[in-house]
């Protein structure tokens, strides 16, 4: 039998992963992005191409049974990491003819909505028997300008952590930040405000954080990246390495059922971990993917 580890295949990832499952594959963590809701269409395949779905349930209901695949593969200690944005409800829709497998629509939703895709999600997925364990908040110092006057341009986007158990692994010591200043925010009840007097507090005990380090917070700022290649979007280096850091040791296995243009299977490599990956659009991406993960 094939080995399965530092590997790509071509084709419908829920297909593939059924395979997988049958040839007895263990990932410790997932760390991806699929496509965004009627953004944009990637490949000529209408009936396997998610995001070109005719209503944001029937995309959810695809990316549950995305995550099912999945999770039928996740070791029972391990994580997936899901970064998923937002998308405003329009009329010029790019999805294809695909319904809701669970006839059920999104209701009330109006042209200029913003639709709530990212947490529609994440309750599903919850609901589908993943624990929902934080929301991180991807800053884009530098986003995607927008041509809008009614609203404030997007700057962020959410990456959730799910895990398969109660318990599994997370090595938060794999990322600790730096204490970048030396000020307590101390509340004074008797004044009504907040004091940031550094040392000592009003009744003579010791500052509680007085420590070089401190635990990752849940707002990554992280730059968009450009990339010479034709893949659109391309995940940051930065913004998966404390994904993998903190969710895997080395020689685990990390997939991403939407490779796309390589990311996570070139940091996954970086810091001595396994990957393994499927992606739909071979055309666009085989040469991309291998270029990335060759560091070129």
């Amino acid at each position: 039998m094939k080995k399965i580890e530092n590997l790509i295949e071509y084709g419908d990832c829920r297909t593939i992963m059924r395979k997988w499952r049958k040839q007895g594959v263990l990932v410790q963590s997932t760390i991806c992005s699929p496509p965004y809701f009627n953004l944009r269409k990637y490949t000529d395949d209408d009936e396997n191409e998610i995001g070109r779905e005719s209503d944001p349930q029937a995309y959810v209901d695809a990316l549950v049974e995305v995550f099912e695949c999945v999770r039928a593969i996740t070791r029972d200690d391990g994580v997936l990491w899901l970064n998923i944005s937002d998308t405003y409800f329009h009329s010029g829709l790019v999805g294809s003819k695909k319904v809701s497998k669970t006839k059920k629509h999104t209701a009330n939703i109006k042209v200029k909505d913003l639709i709530g895709i990212p947490w529609m999600v994440a309750f599903a997925l919850r609901d589908a028997g993943w624990f929902l364990r934080s929301e991180v908040i991807w800053s884009k110092p530098n986003p995607m300008p927008e041509s809008v006057t009614d609203r404030p341009t997007r700057s962020h986007e959410q990456i959730f952590l799910f895990s398969k158990s109660k318990d599994y692994y997370y090595n938060n010591q794999a990322v600790k930040e730096n204490t970048t200043t030396q000020h307590d925010f101390i509340i004074d009840t008797s004044k009504g405000k907040m004091n940031t007097t550094p040392g000592r507090t009003k009744m003579g005990g010791l500052k509680h954080n007085n420590y070089p380090e401190r635990n990752k917070r849940s707002v990554w700022t992280v730059q968009t990246e450009a990339y010479r290649g034709s893949h659109f979007a391309v995940f940051p280096e930065a913004l998966i390495t404390p994904c993998v850091l903190t969710s895997t040791k080395k020689g685990d296995i990390i997939l991403d059922p939407f490779l796309g243009s390589g990311t996570t299977a070139k940091v996954a490599k970086h810091y001595g971990r396994k990957y393994i990956g499927c992606e739909l659009n071979e055309d666009a991406c085989r040469h991309l993917q291998e270029e990335r993960i060759r560091g070129r």
